[in-house]
């Protein structure tokens, strides 16, 4: 009988120490993981609740909050990330093994916040068609984007009104008028060349499935969400 009573005590215990420790453990964990998968990472912030505290030693929790900011994600970097999930899943085998961190919940709500710097950053490292040293700069309504086109051996600026806008979960820049030093072509001409100024963006290593249905855009900025329910 005594030994069957300093059994439940033991194990009352090590759930009492484990309710207590095991979260903050997770949170350093996961805090480390994203400067393993993020290394230009500047600031980060996770919350994590387990009950019982245990059931983190199996990757499971009750939620998890994360904050982050400056995260690459791919060739883009994001100015934020908030996450929240509801019961998640942290894969195990690949923060142990890969140091990479990703989740699957049966809630989860993303937010990447991109701001022009990002973006422009990311322009410079990449091709855009037709345009040289291109530049964007984002308005509540619209996003502008400038840059130089070489025609008939002359240099001339390039500027281009278009949207930013969410297509098959991805965020696109979609142009819809374009000028020459200022001044628009005949419409003949633009057809022929918004096709082919268009452009996706693309957002990679992500710590979440992320398929973004929703977009607020502000001056200079805009926000990406992702939301979903299920295990995935």
């Amino acid at each position: 009988m005594k030994l069957r009573w300093r059994l439940v005590l033991l194990l009352v215990a090590f759930l009492a120490v484990g309710q207590f420790l095991l979260p903050d453990a997770a949170e350093w964990g996961i805090k480390n993981a994203m400067v393993g998968t993020y290394p230009n990472l500047s600031q980060a912030r996770v919350e994590v609740v387990a009950r019982p505290g245990v059931k983190v030693l199996a990757g499971r929790m009750d939620r998890v909050r994360l904050h982050a900011e400056e995260v690459d994600f791919g060739s883009i970097q994001a100015a934020s990330v908030d996450l929240e999930l509801e019961q998640a899943r942290l894969d195990l085998r690949k923060l142990l093994l890969d140091k990479k961190l990703f989740f699957s919940a049966r809630s989860r709500r993303l937010e990447v916040e991109l701001k022009e710097e990002g973006i422009n950053r990311y322009l410079r490292q990449v091709n855009v068609p037709l345009i040289g040293e291109p530049t964007i700069e984002i308005k509540a309504k619209e996003a502008l984007l400038s840059g130089k086109v070489t025609l008939v051996g002359r240099e001339v600026n390039i500027g281009v009104r278009g949207a930013l806008t969410l297509e098959d979960g991805k965020l696109k820049y979609k142009p819809e008028r374009v000028s020459f030093n200022g001044k628009e072509l005949a419409p003949a001409m633009q057809q022929r060349l918004l096709s082919r100024i268009a452009f996706i963006m693309p957002l990679s290593s992500m710590p979440v499935e992320a398929y973004f249905s929703k977009m607020r855009q502000y001056q200079g900025r805009v926000i990406l969400v992702s939301e979903g329910t299920g295990i995935h």
